[in-house]
């Protein structure tokens, strides 16, 4: 019959992960995980290779592509503005001649007639 007693008697502590028991012939770690070595219940090592990416390689790549796209999202942005400032805010301009008694028109903005200048005297 096993009974427990303090994990300072087994191997390793137990890892802090276990319970440590006491049986007639030896001290032995019930561990609380499964994946765990079950003499001391240090974690298992196991050596799986793998490649880790050069975080170089492609970096640039990435970079050149997005500078590209945000030069013709920035082209394509002032192209849309160019024509909005272009086509759609136009102003009318009305020339009146120069015998009306009528208001000039300007960019919208009435402008009122100057008055008529001195006719210069012509010196004999």
């Amino acid at each position: 019959m096993a009974s427990s007693v303090d994990r300072s008697l087994c191997l390793g502590r137990c890892s802090d992960r276990g319970v440590c028991f006491a049986s007639a012939e030896e001290y032995f770690c019930v561990c609380y995980d499964v994946d765990v070595d079950p003499s001391d219940c240090s974690p298992l090592t196991t050596s799986t290779a793998f490649r880790l990416a050069d975080p170089s390689e492609d970096f640039w790549i990435y970079w050149l592509l997005l500078c590209l796209v945000g030069t013709a999202l920035l082209g394509a942005f002032c192209a849309v503005g160019w024509l909005v400032v272009r086509c759609c805010r136009r102003y009318r301009v009305v020339l009146v001649r120069e015998d009306s008694e009528e208001e000039c028109v300007v960019a919208g903005r009435v402008v009122p007639n100057a008055p008529p200048m001195e006719e210069e005297v012509a010196d004999p």
